[in-house]
């Protein structure tokens, strides 16, 4: 995963696009929840910069990003039902 801040590493490696992850803890706000899971395309990223969170209320969103390497990647978490099985154990 990534942290806000390695704007750098979706510049050079030509990443498709992102999922926002937040902390899925007993700490996590409800800003961060409504946002868990949320996928945008690279060019979204920059331009909605998602993290952090408006409404936030940790002293620091703790949220991060996880890359999406290519179209067809992106198209499968963007679906109706994605499969986040993996992400979530």
């Amino acid at each position: 995963m990534v942290v806000e801040g390695d704007e750098e590493l979706y510049d050079s490696a030509d990443m498709y696009g992102v999922m926002v992850l937040s902390q899925r803890d007993e700490h996590v706000c409800g800003a961060c929840l409504d946002h868990d899971g949320t996928v945008y395309t690279v060019d979204e990223k920059q331009e909605k910069k998602p993290i952090p969170h408006d409404g936030c209320t940790n002293e620091t969103c703790r949220c991060s990003y996880l890359p999406i390497p290519d179209r067809e990647t992106y198209e499968k978490m963007r679906s109706e039902d994605p499969d986040l099985s993996n992400l979530r154990d």
